[in-house]
């Protein structure tokens, strides 16, 4: 809707085609163009029809917008069927690499961009895994896809002689179909319960965390695509809503202290509140971390 709107002629896929036609509908009544087109990524010839079509539709592909993916069942990795690992990562990770065969024709006829969604669980650094392993264990598989998207739109910029760019965005917990099926999977009331991910600090005012918008994503993705970004090439954006903006939140959230008061972080941050693997302080200042 934020690409229609603004004047960008849209073809948006899924694997069934009934809420993308209620989609071209409602971009239409406001005045945009936008065609569906059933397309799962898992299938080369799906995405090789999806680019005929689109070519065939507007004359060329301009812009291209990686974002199907597939977050798959939240449970321990030993106890997912073989089949279900290999589903997520012929989505997450065979879907991005086929999609970006089939568009780099396209845009190297018209110097344009492509996008793809990676996700925070790309990064899961140290400071996640020990705080809640067991619910990275849950998803690794997942994170593991995320990182090769990651690293898929850096290593995009071998394109950039060719005039083509590439970016990734890292999004945070956002209302989407994905996160209304982790929160069912984990028997949650609604969306709602993973606001505590998003624990927004604007500039001197503090405002409730929330679920982020789409239309945030939307707003990037634009500002990728009109080349109104000042961005380079290759670089991976988080777009998270201020997951890591509020990093000693977020990750307060997800390590707790031992009760004795031990362990490798202390919030907040201070000086020597961080040790290394031997247990020594290690002497920093917040802002200098």
């Amino acid at each position: 809707k934020v690409l229609a709107a603004a004047g960008i002629k849209v073809v948006v896929s899924a694997r069934s085609l009934g809420k993308l036609e209620s989609l071209v509908s409602e971009i239409e009544a406001a005045g945009g163009i936008a065609k569906a087109v059933k397309c799962d990524v898992t299938d080369g010839a799906h995405v090789k029809n999806l680019f005929a079509v689109a070519k065939e539709a507007y004359g060329g592909v301009d812009f291209v917008f990686a974002n199907a993916g597939f977050e798959g069942r939240q449970a321990d990795l030993t106890e997912l069927e073989d089949w279900e690992i290999k589903q997520i990562i012929d989505i997450n990770i065979y879907g991005y690499q086929i999609t970006l065969k089939y568009a780099l024709p396209e845009l190297r006829a018209s110097k344009g961009a492509i996008v793809f969604t990676g996700s925070v669980a790309a990064l899961v650094p140290r400071h996640i895994m020990e705080g809640a392993a067991d619910a990275v264990k849950k998803v690794i598989t997942y994170s593991i896809t995320k990182g090769a998207n990651d690293y898929l739109a850096r290593a995009g910029i071998v394109f950039a002689s060719e005039g083509i760019r590439s970016y990734g965005i890292l999004p945070g917990a956002f209302e989407t179909k994905m996160l209304q099926n982790i929160v069912e999977q984990q028997s949650m009331e609604s969306t709602a319960s993973m606001a505590g991910f998003n624990p927004v600090y604007g500039f001197g005012t503090v405002r409730e965390p929330s679920v982020g918008d789409p239309k945030d994503i939307g707003n990037v993705l634009l500002a990728m695509f009109d080349n109104s970004t000042t961005y380079k090439v290759g670089t991976t954006v988080l777009a998270d809503n201020d997951i890591t903006i509020a990093a000693e939140v977020f990750y307060g959230q997800l390590h707790t202290p031992n009760p004795d008061g031990s362990g490798p972080y202390t919030f907040p941050l201070g000086e020597n509140t961080i040790r290394d693997f031997r247990g020594n302080p290690v002497p920093a200042k917040k802002d200098e971390l």
